[in-house]
């Protein structure tokens, strides 16, 4: 394999980076989530961790066999947000569509209950009754999870936790904005690392600076002054959906954000690999959508590295808009 000789190389995030690129396109997705306070030390496969509930993880591949999508993702406790002898258990599902966020739900269970919880969440959509006494009111709260999960990436440990630590100070100093912030397990991406998603919108933001958090959370600037830095909205499955999303994020502004959202996506008739995307989004309180049409063609992949030998192992997909339509024009 080809190997990179440059020291400052050996980060895989500093080698994307100076490889411009971009991250659109490589961001996850979510059908239900399930995040799940686990106390440290962590390993880096956090279901192996000292502390990981025992049979929450058979509960999950169970679930998973009977054809549940669900994601999972734990938090580290924290003295502002944690309870002795408590777990915090939040669990984030997709709405029917058209929709602008995830719906949530936030518990703080004593430790002995986290299993049977989880199995509810996961399987029904009733009322779940032997819970609400540990049922947490924050509806209204901006959730922030920050991967800062050095056992399982270096990039992840030495990029992530900076950004945490300029977003907790960030909320003390504005505790009128009720924003909440977690660190995370692996989100996945730890090359684009700082890695962090915004909850409940769903949106998957990396690179952050420290010096971008205030200008990022009261949104002084346009979305496309960080371009650069949105990975996509996790309620989209596929790359092409994510690239359109994200360019009428881009050219809308902030607002965008707000109005619920369906996709449809077809081949073009050309027999090439770009696709078509319809995006149709509705205003609260209104009735006609608006329609874009984006056309969205890949390019040729870029070389990604291994954080601990700096040698090519793979590459990373990229994407491009080729086609932008706002219907009525």
């Amino acid at each position: 394999m080809d190997k990179i000789e440059s020291p400052k190389s050996q980060l895989c995030t500093m080698f994307s980076q100076e490889s411009n690129e971009s991250p659109i396109g490589s961001g996850f997705s979510w059908e239900k989530c399930l995040v799940v306070e686990v106390a440290t030390p962590w390993n880096s496969q956090i279901t192996e961790s000292k502390h990981f509930p025992e049979g929450l993880e058979t509960i999950l591949k169970n679930a998973e066999d009977q054809g549940i999508k669900i994601k999972l993702h734990c938090i580290q406790p924290d003295s502002e947000h944690s309870k002795d002898g408590h777990a915090r258990v939040m669990f984030f599902s997709r709405p029917t569509h058209p929709f602008s966020q995830f719906d949530k739900q936030d518990f703080l269970v004593p430790l002995g209950k986290i299993n049977e919880l989880a199995r509810e969440l996961i399987t029904t959509t009733v009322p779940l009754e032997n819970f609400e006494q540990y049922r947490e009111n924050t509806q209204n709260s901006r959730d922030i999870l920050v991967c800062t999960h050095g056992s399982y990436d270096s990039c992840c440990g030495k990029l992530g936790y900076p950004i945490y630590d300029e977003l907790k100070m960030f909320s003390a100093n504005n505790p009128e904005i009720n924003l909440r912030i977690f660190r995370a397990s692996h989100l996945g991406g730890h090359r684009f690392a700082p890695n962090i998603v915004d909850l409940p919108e769903g949106r998957n933001w990396v690179r952050l600076q420290p010096h971008q958090i205030s200008d990022f959370i009261l949104k002084k600037k346009s979305p496309s002054d960080f371009r650069m830095c949105h990975r996509g909205w996790i309620g989209l499955d596929t790359p092409y959906e994510q690239t359109a999303e994200h360019e009428i994020l881009m050219q809308v502004g902030w607002n965008w954000a707000n109005r619920a959202r369906s996709t449809s996506i077809v081949p073009n008739s050309n027999g090439q690999t770009d696709r078509t995307v319809t995006i149709e989004s509705l205003e609260e309180g209104t009735s006609d959508p608006e329609v874009y049409q984006v056309n969205v063609s890949p390019l040729d992949p870029v070389p990604t590295i291994e954080c601990k030998t700096g040698e090519i192992s793979g590459s990373g997909l990229q994407f491009a808009v080729t086609g932008f339509k706002h219907i009525p024009e």
